[in-house]
Formats: C-alpha cells, sequence, structure tokens
C-alpha cells in the first residue's frame, strides 16, 4: 500500500513537472510588451498573447513596420534581425538569451 501511494504522488510530481515546461518557441518566461522579428516576421506581445504586426506602428516616436525596419526619432533606421525588437516605448531590444542561430 505504502509503494502504491508513493508511486501515485510520484506520478502526480512528474505530471505537474511535464505541464508546467514551455513547449513553444513563442512564449516566453517574462511577458515583456514588445514587438519582435520571429521566424521572418514582426510579432507583438501584449500581456502575454503574440500575434503578427498588421501594420507600421508608431511607439513613442519610433516607427516599427511590418518589414522589420526601425526608424528612430532622429531619423536613423535599423533593420532588425531575427530575435531583436522593440519594446512598448520604442527601445531597442537585443535578441532574446537563448535563441539558437538559424542554419
Amino acid at each position: 500500500m505504502k509503494k502504491l501511494i508513493g508511486l501515485l504522488i510520484a506520478a502526480m510530481i512528474f505530471s505537474a513537472v511535464s505541464f508546467a515546461q514551455d513547449s513553444t518557441d513563442m512564449t516566453m518566461h517574462h511577458h515583456k510588451d514588445c514587438i519582435r522579428m520571429k521566424k521572418g516576421k514582426m510579432m507583438v506581445m501584449k500581456s502575454g498573447q503574440w500575434w503578427e504586426l498588421s501594420q507600421d506602428t508608431t511607439l513613442n516616436g519610433t516607427t516599427v513596420t511590418t518589414s522589420g525596419t526601425v526608424k528612430k526619432q532622429d531619423g536613423s533606421t535599423i533593420q532588425l534581425s531575427e530575435g531583436e525588437g522593440v519594446d512598448m516605448n520604442g527601445n531597442m531590444m537585443a535578441k532574446k538569451k537563448g535563441m539558437k542561430k538559424s542554419s
């Protein structure tokens, strides 16, 4: 009986741990609102949900285009590469840690 209870407890713990693991690369463990280049598309994260950027957007004077071009207030432009993005204040963000280089 003790072995059965121990086995059931171990199974429940294993199940809880496996459900808690993240299965998609589109979900970040911390939910910071941003616009990021993902798989060649500009993606918006807002409140933990991702969707594709459907139109050019201006954030605090910085314009982000659907093609990944960022035009800053000072007139300079940057083309985002995979994993790069801007936060909702228009500040540049580095690539997400742990991102794999595409081959």
